[in-house]
């Protein structure tokens, strides 16, 4: 440790930042994040991070329900670690309520003291969205997504369509399909509101989407799986599977599967993990993100590629360091001087 960084002497300041700021900062440069979430990958799948198994507070009387912590620690230039606390309550969309909520809070590297405390839904959609897309792009090997189907349309999905729109994709058409139409209707108006010229359907039915889909992208609060027949996929399309539960066992071990981080994505009852309970290995593992940057993936042109993000704390603690770089003198954020009181030795 560098004793002259640190002076015991002074106080010990908390930054608070909440959403309305994180928003601004996050929503103004999509291409500066992708290269923040691809050099994490990076940095990750070469040792430089720490991000241990996440874990759930479950509720036996309400099993939809749950909260995960997700510890994670990068190391560099960034050197901090943290912990984000995402509530998922499915239920909550019955009353208007976005389904998930969080926080996240950035400790120093070297002496562990917390030094911002962050609303984080919105880093953590953004994370993942952005993740999505990343992948997608190395998928790919362009920003031509061709037709892209949408399964589920709440918050998370309007974030993926954002992503795709400012990082300049071209979609020759969106279908959107959700068990609730409403739902789907807002997020062709929120569509039409980005680019008026976008073409938007929504679909009468969960196949007809499926099947008429160039990439496929869940993005809903399903548990178990409902996307169980394989020849809805016979076109072989690209599948971002978001909301990781949406498909049978039996359609992943028929794929190539890419995962951002294989160990995490083989846990908490996910598709690949079904997979992974029903054939006893990892066979049907094609690679991670860390092989797709590196371009050394080898894929099955005659199935469909189905790329998984379990979504990595690393990531989370990423883009809170990234605001919080870019807010540093903004009066907008909120520093509650001597957080911590006296915290020198003696």
């Amino acid at each position: 440790m560098d004793k002259t960084k640190y002076d015991a002497t002074q106080p010990a300041t908390m930054k608070i930042l909440g959403a309305d700021l994180i928003n601004r900062y996050l929503s103004g440069n999509f291409a500066a994040l992708e290269q923040v979430i691809i050099s994490t990958y990076q940095q990750h799948h070469s040792g430089g991070t720490i991000n241990p198994d996440s874990y759930f507070l479950q509720y036996p009387q309400k099993p939809n329900r749950r909260i995960i912590a997700l510890p994670a620690h990068v190391a560099g230039e960034t050197n901090l670690s943290g912990i984000k606390w995402i509530a998922s309550y499915p239920d909550n969309i019955n009353v208007g309520l976005q389904r998930a909520s969080a926080s996240l809070i950035l400790n120093d590297g070297d002496t562990g003291y917390p030094i911002a405390f962050m609303e984080s839904s919105i880093i953590s959609a953004t994370r993942t969205v952005v993740s999505a897309a990343a992948g997608l792009h190395f998928l790919k090997g362009s920003r031509e997504a061709g037709k892209v189907a949408i399964i589920g349309n709440g918050f998370i999905a309007k974030k993926m369509v954002e992503s795709l729109v400012k990082l300049d994709w071209q979609v020759d058409q969106f279908l959107l399909f959700d068990l609730n139409p409403e739902y789907a209707n807002s997020l062709r108006a929120y569509i039409d509101s980005l680019d008026a010229n976008l073409k938007v359907s929504v679909m009468d039915t969960l196949e007809q989407a499926v099947c008429s889909s160039d990439v496929l992208i869940t993005t809903t609060t399903a548990g178990k799986p409902y996307i169980t027949d394989l020849s809805w996929l016979a076109h072989n399309p690209i599948v971002i599977n978001l909301s990781l539960r949406d498909f049978s066992a039996e359609i992943i071990l028929a794929s190539n599967n890419v995962f951002d981080d294989v160990e995490h994505c083989l846990k908490a009852n996910t598709s690949p993990h079904l997979a992974y309970m029903q054939s006893g290995n990892k066979e049907f593992v094609t690679g991670h993100f860390g092989h797709l940057i590196d371009g050394s993936i080898e894929l099955d042109n005659n199935k469909p590629t189905i790329f998984s993000p379990f979504g990595l704390g690393v990531l989370d603690i990423a883009l809170g360091n990234y605001v919080l770089q870019a807010s540093n003198g903004d009066p907008e954020v909120t520093i509650v001087d001597n957080f911590f009181g006296d915290h020198s030795r003696w």
